[in-house]
């Protein structure tokens, strides 16, 4: 997972505005300082409800970095900035001993058969199973399973009786048919690695006039100070600090006599990015012929050359077997 920072600064903001937009008594508590005492009443009295008819009456637009469309006002534009490992944190990620299982269907890496499908008859007397034909049960070990592919049940193997045998729970009742053998683990299992980044990002506030940048400015602080616990640090943007810039008449859009006003919020924090690593199987079982070994896995994309190599895996093993 990549930490998406600007489409969670974005959600923060729109929730921000759709929230005061509905429950315009948050503007009372996000413009308090105006009537706060007596002397600020006397000259800012007015503003609260100034800046609630400005958002009854505007349209804020939120936009992800620059468009090469026109831009209306009033306007914020989050734009992406630096974005650094941290080095002092980077070998975090080689030392992670978290990992996850993963389902075969949910990667496209279908489990082969341990021994493909033969026919085979069951003795619920002594609960021994026994393939017909030429089977090589070497590869087969306790707890493997043997499975009818046509019904997907399956069988928990207690031990191997010989080359063509297998011993499962007496008493059960098994119809003859065929029936193949399959590893005990039904899925992949992958380590998850860490790293974190530095990263920076710039909410820009656009209006026709300073009185409404200092409103629109204060609703986007207050907006991501708001969900700056649920949204941005519980999913990981920590020690995240807020600070702002002057305001001033911005060139790139003012023209024609009229003046853009500007005012830009710098967000810096601190993310976890992880990566899932190449699934692998899970060692079942080991042969050693020939003086070699063979590792009945299901390890794909070894990267090795088997005529250099004194294993090979379970779909080699397979293979070898058609």
């Amino acid at each position: 997972m990549i930490f998406q920072g600007d489409l969670r600064i974005k959600a923060a903001i729109t929730l921000g505005l759709e929230d005061i937009s509905k429950n315009q008594w948050l503007v009372n508590d996000i413009l308090a300082d105006t009537v706060s005492n007596e002397h600020m009443r006397r000259f800012y009295g007015t503003q609260i409800e100034s800046c609630k008819q400005w958002l009854t009456n505007n349209r804020i637009n939120i936009f992800l970095s620059e468009r090469d469309d026109k831009v209306e006002f009033p306007s914020i534009i989050i734009e992406l900035g630096t974005s650094n490992e941290k080095s002092d944190m980077k070998h975090m990620g080689d030392l992670s001993t978290e990992s996850v299982n993963l389902l075969p269907n949910d990667i496209n890496k279908p489990i082969p058969y341990v021994v493909k499908p033969a026919m085979g008859s069951y003795n619920s007397t002594t609960g021994i199973f026994t393939f017909s034909g030429t089977i090589d049960l070497s590869a087969v070990v306790q707890g493997m399973i043997v499975v009818n592919p046509i019904t997907s049940v399956g069988y928990v193997i207690q031990s191997v009786a010989s080359l063509t045998e297998v011993n499962l729970l007496p008493g059960m009742t098994i119809i003859a048919g065929s029936f193949g053998v399959i590893p005990q683990y039904q899925y992949y299992e992958t380590k998850i690695s860490h790293t974190f980044m530095q990263e920076t990002y710039r909410v820009s506030c656009h209006c026709l006039d300073q009185q409404t940048l200092l409103w629109l400015h204060s609703i986007v602080v207050y907006s991501l100070l708001r969900y700056r616990q649920t949204l941005l640090e519980k999913d990981g943007f920590a020690e995240s600090l807020i600070s702002s810039g002057k305001m001033y008449p911005n060139g790139d859009y003012s023209d024609a006599g009229q003046v853009i006003w500007s005012r830009d919020i710098n967000l810096t924090g601190q993310v976890e990015n992880r990566w899932l690593n190449q699934p692998h199987r899970i060692i079942e079982d080991t042969l050693f012929p020939n003086g070699g070994i063979k590792i009945i896995s299901n390890i794909t994309n070894t990267f090795e050359d088997p005529k250099t190599v004194n294993w090979e895996t379970i779909q080699d093993f397979v293979e070898s077997q058609e």
